[in-house]
């Protein structure tokens, strides 16, 4: 089993939509493709702390 299953569930979900959005996005908007990754690093402790909080 691996030993954070949380990180690989929301890791390709976050890097696929960063990567289409930085391919779609027109040339002045491709940064905001970027914020997916600091979207996932909001994301991705609040539900590490949520699944914790269940299990105890």
């Amino acid at each position: 089993m691996l030993k954070d299953k949380v990180y690989w569930i929301l890791m390709p979900i976050f890097l696929l939509s960063a990567v289409l959005l930085f391919f779609y996005l027109p040339e002045g908007q491709k940064l905001y493709s970027f914020l997916v990754v600091l979207i996932f690093w909001v994301v991705y402790p609040i539900v590490k702390f949520l699944t914790r909080s269940k299990i105890d």
